[in-house]
């Protein structure tokens, strides 16, 4: 059976989890997913400054928010490295500059499957096919599904 990595953030970057959030999370996951999550693999990591937070080989394609075209990999790439700072990590602060006029930060970007960036993860191994509808419900964090 093949395994994938569930990675929670906070949608806001610069935004931890705060008070009981892990826990509600860890939760809803065992209680909606009991039999898909693999013992003893959830694991939150605080980043020092903001990291990536990808979805591995399922990356497909990002796109302009604005009017939807593609972003070449190589110009991507290009933003992500004058944005990044061994130190702090990103800033957010880079743009790219779509052909349609809009300029984005790394951020605002569509990213296919789904990515972002956070100062935190929550990272659960789980069984293909784990349902996550219940994230509805709490409209602040994001999900990335990896495989690796």
């Amino acid at each position: 059976m093949s395994e994938s990595i569930l990675k929670f953030y906070p949608r806001e970057p610069t935004r931890s989890f705060r008070g009981d959030e892990v826990r509600t999370v860890t939760e809803f996951l065992q209680r909606e997913n009991e039999t898909s999550i693999v013992q003893d693999s959830i694991e939150l990591v605080n980043f020092e400054g903001i990291q990536f937070i990808d979805c591995g080989s399922r990356l497909e394609r990002i796109r302009c928010p604005k009017c939807g075209a593609d972003v070449p990999l190589d110009a991507w790439q290009e933003v992500m490295s004058a944005d990044f700072s061994e130190s702090s990590g990103f800033g957010l602060r880079e743009i790219y500059h779509c052909d349609c006029g809009f300029d984005a930060n790394l951020n605002a970007l569509i990213y296919e499957e789904h990515c972002g960036f956070g100062c935190a993860s929550l990272s659960v191994r789980v069984f293909s096919h784990t349902w996550t509808g219940w994230l509805r419900a709490m409209p602040w964090i994001g999900v990335v599904e990896a495989k690796y």
